[in-house]
Order: C-alpha cells, then sequence, then structure tokens
C-alpha cells in the first residue's frame, strides 16, 4: 500500500499513516527524496474515543483548551507557516471558514 501512496503522492505531499498495518511495506526511498514527501505516523487511538467524549460531557476535559490558536481563511499561510517552523507554538489551529 505505502509504495502506491507513493507514487501518487503529489510533489511535496504529505502522507499520513495510521494505525499498524499485519504486514511489512516496502518504503521507497527514491519516492519519497525525488518528490520531497513528508511522512507522519499516528497510532490512531480510536478505542480511547468512548473514554474522552464522556470525560468531555462529565465536564472533566475541555476540548477548546486544546485549540491554541484561531485564525480566518485568509490567514491560512502564517497557520502553516506556524506549525511548520514552530510547531512549539502550537497545539490545534482551528481556520475560520466563515466571515
Amino acid at each position: 500500500m505505502l509504495p502506491a501512496m507513493l507514487r501518487m503522492a503529489c510533489p511535496a505531499g504529505r502522507i499520513g499513516l495510521l494505525g499498524f498495518s499485519p504486514t511489512p511495506s516496502d518504503l521507497i526511498q527514491l519516492e519519497v527524496i525525488k518528490k520531497e514527501l513528508t511522512l507522519v505516523g499516528s497510532r490512531l487511538n480510536n478505542r480511547r474515543f468512548p473514554s474522552v467524549i464522556a470525560q468531555i460531557t462529565a465536564g472533566r476535559l475541555d476540548p477548546k483548551a486544546l485549540i491554541s490558536h484561531r485564525v480566518a481563511l485568509a490567514e491560512m499561510p502564517s497557520a502553516i507557516d506556524l506549525l511548520d517552523n514552530h510547531p512549539e507554538r502550537a497545539r490545534k489551529v482551528l481556520v475560520r471558514i466563515a466571515p
């Protein structure tokens, strides 16, 4: 699956890898380097969703606290710059699309 994703990705694209595959994957390094791709992994802890939702419902967890920045759609380039170059300054960036 990963070789196909590498071929389909556009230059400077990002590929998110979620969860674990039961079979090894062949990484074609040439595709990653040639296209300047970014690979990002996540364990995808979806089994924790019910617990997190229960904590939010009970008022023990405030999801709004996860949002460190709110920006208008026109400010998207600066938000991307922030996330790319200063990830220590941001948690989640909320993009407002409505006027």
